[in-house]
């Protein structure tokens, strides 16, 4: 087995998307931290989170327990072919 390796670092803050003044359910306005672009070089790491990244759920997502999240970077992939919406975002803060 070989040693892990950060491929990327990925951050981002919450961002809102859909109608606030919309009738229809699925249009309805939405707040997520789903989004996250890569950075490069030295980041600060803190107890809760990542600098520049950010939660818009803290009741599910953030916090001392959940500040950095690692996924597989080989299973990104699959989910690229998945969904045209997971092409701009990702889940994961690091991926190995």
């Amino acid at each position: 087995m070989s040693k892990p390796v950060i491929d990327k670092i990925m951050v981002g803050k919450p961002q809102t998307f859909g109608n606030k003044d919309t009738k229809h359910p699925m249009g309805r306005e939405w707040t997520t931290g789903i989004v996250k672009n890569s950075v490069e070089g030295d980041i600060w790491v803190g107890k809760t989170h990542l600098e520049g990244d950010g939660q818009a759920d803290f009741k599910r997502h953030g916090g001392p327990e959940k500040a950095i999240f690692v996924y597989t970077v080989s299973h990104y992939d699959y989910w690229i072919t998945k969904a045209r919406f997971f092409r701009r975002c990702i889940w994961r803060k690091l991926s190995c």
